[in-house]
């Protein structure tokens, strides 16, 4: 007979967004003798507001969330400060620090007031994370409680962000893929896990880049490049929480296989002491194959990613480290499986008037978007075709020398692009241009 009681700190919840997350959260919300924050790394808790905090519901958006009793974050609201914003809570929380696992005291300080804060009121703290799984090893080592990873087939994962973007017009989800993954490119510890995606820079790294310059590049990418950023989160975010992990919830199968979820029901109850937690409407639903890209190629690709896969700091004993890994290619296979067959490419030839960005082909605009970047530098550094090398080399890393034509296809372009709103870019693209056909002439030639 088992003897429920309340025997840990706190319980995280780490999960992905459009995993299901929400409604495992608010399973545990709904139990007496809880308080259960929503999204603590929410980029909106530094402006939050009693007034938004009403009005934020399942209801207001095509969210796809089950009825909560109370909106999102009506738990922080004691904790809001004088002018908005959540006591303690720092902007970097959220995206800056997605991939860092190093010692965190203003991290620390924050999670502690908001467990503090519930403790005061008699009940466990419970935290129902979106953008923390690549943070689990942290958590792990500095956070005690009970750590709880969730995990969805990346497929049914993806197909949710997207057809939310097609249906709705809002690419939320698809662009913090893209934010995290522009963020690894740039980080000590996983920057090789993104190099080959050809991701712009942040910050200082590159000189004056900033949040419009990245929704550019964003908008420029298409679908099948999207995915396969998604798809390199998604390996990082889940081999690290998995390899982490007190308890792997797989909502897939607790959707399917009931005598999975009696299993899980059980082990929840006992270690997190609450004996009447239930997850008996636990429902995913399965999206079908999408015709608008080559997402075979995409998880292919991610197979092999994962094969390579190291990961520095990751503290995880080597059967655990294996065993993520393997959950993480059954996960990417069962997606595989399901996308058999359904690849037409969107990247199609479109023809139009000169100088009109539209004409260009889709998988073209995310490489002008660097030449533009490029050449712009170049403009603010008196036309020194050095800035623009750096910028490039930054980028394409040990690609370089392989992508110049398309560099040069792409200066070229912009070369004779006849708008006066270019006439800066034009002119250091025609600069730029011969020097990098000098460069790609100067190659030794290789042997055949």
């Amino acid at each position: 007979m088992v003897t429920y009681g309340r025997s840990i700190e706190a319980v995280y919840l780490h999960s992905a967004f459009r995993s299901g997350s929400t409604w495992f959260w608010n399973r545990f919300r709904v139990e007496p003798g809880v308080m259960a924050f929503y999204e603590p790394f929410n980029e909106k808790l530094s402006s939050l507001t009693g007034w938004a905090i009403a009005i934020d519901t399942p209801g207001r958006w095509n969210s796809r969330h089950p009825v909560l009793a109370a909106p999102y974050n009506a738990e922080y609201k004691p904790l809001l400060r004088p002018g908005g914003g959540v006591r303690l809570f720092e902007d970097r929380f959220s995206y800056a620090g997605y991939f860092d696992t190093g010692a965190d005291e203003p991290l620390a300080r924050y999670l502690d007031g908001l467990a503090g804060h519930a403790r005061q009121s008699g009940a466990l703290p419970v935290f129902g994370f979106c953008r923390s799984q690549a943070r689990v090893p942290w958590f792990q080592r500095y956070r005690p409680g009970l750590q709880v990873t969730t995990v969805r087939n990346p497929w049914d994962q993806w197909a949710s962000y997207h057809l939310m973007a097609l249906e709705t017009g809002s690419a939320y989800f698809e662009f913090r893929a893209f934010l995290a993954a522009t963020i690894g490119r740039g980080h000590r510890d996983v920057s090789r896990h993104f190099a080959d995606l050809h991701l712009p820079p942040l910050g200082d790294e590159a000189g004056e880049s900033d949040e419009a310059c990245l929704e550019a590049f964003f908008v420029a990418a298409d679908t099948a490049l999207r995915f396969r950023i998604f798809l390199r989160v998604y390996i990082l975010d889940s081999f690290r929480a998995l390899a982490h992990a007190d308890l792997v919830v797989d909502l897939d199968k607790m959707s399917g296989d009931a005598a999975y979820r009696a299993r899980m029901t059980s082990d929840l109850r006992v270690l997190t002491g609450l004996p009447t937690l239930s997850f008996e409407d636990c429902a995913l639903p399965r999206h079908p194959p999408l015709p608008d890209a080559d997402y075979k190629g995409g998880l292919e690709e991610a197979l092999q990613v994962l094969d390579r896969l190291t990961d520095g700091p990751s503290t995880a004993a080597e059967p655990q480290a294996a065993a993520a890994r393997e959950t993480v290619r059954g996960l990417l296979l069962s997606a595989l499986a399901r996308v058999t067959g359904a690849g037409a490419s969107d990247q199609t030839d479109v023809s139009g008037a000169p100088g009109d960005l539209t004409a260009i082909p889709v998988i073209d605009r995310f490489t002008l978007c660097h030449m533009l970047y490029a050449v712009r530098r170049m403009g603010r550094r008196n036309g020194d075709p050095g800035a623009a090398l750096d910028y490039l080399r930054l980028v394409y890393v040990g690609d370089f020398e392989r992508c110049q034509q398309d560099l040069i296809d792409m200066a070229d372009m912009l070369r004779w692009w006849n708008s006066p709103d270019y006439a800066l870019e034009c002119e250091c693209a025609r600069i730029l241009s011969p020097v990098l056909v000098g460069l790609r002439d100067s190659r030794p030639a290789r042997l055949s």
